[in-house]
């Protein structure tokens, strides 16, 4: 990799495998010593907050006794999970089901009432 550059991405590491790595600089001259190793680095999926895709979700009206269900893809490490909310009070009865499965919330619900929802990714 070219002398001006202090970052690199190794490829094709395995998932839950471990790894240390050195380096050395080489110049006109030939390579120098290699660096001590780093301590041992396991290569795992870096943390991130969830981040939700809506470009698929569109203002919905239905007619209460009606079943709504909303597929919202997302990513974030760890997966996160779904709670879905009425104002600030967390909705919690057998009408209601928020379940988050393959990097998908699904938000099933069966309208009572006249409100605004909002499902939240913790």
């Amino acid at each position: 990799m070219p002398g001006d550059l202090t970052t690199a991405t190794v490829p094709n590491l395995r998932e839950g495998d471990e790894y240390e790595f050195r380096v050395r600089a080489i110049n006109s001259l030939g390579p120098g010593a290699p660096s001590k190793p780093t301590g041992v680095l396991k290569a795992e999926d870096q943390p991130c907050r969830p981040n939700l895709d809506l470009s698929g979700v569109r203002d919905i009206t239905v007619h209460a006794g009606q079943d709504i269900r909303i597929r919202v893809p997302f990513t974030g490490v760890p997966q996160p999970r779904a709670t879905w909310f009425n104002g600030d009070d967390e909705i919690d009865n057998p009408r209601t089901a928020c379940t988050v499965s393959n990097y998908v919330v699904i938000v099933s619900y069966n309208v009572v009432s006249v409100s605004y929802y909002v499902v939240a990714m913790l």
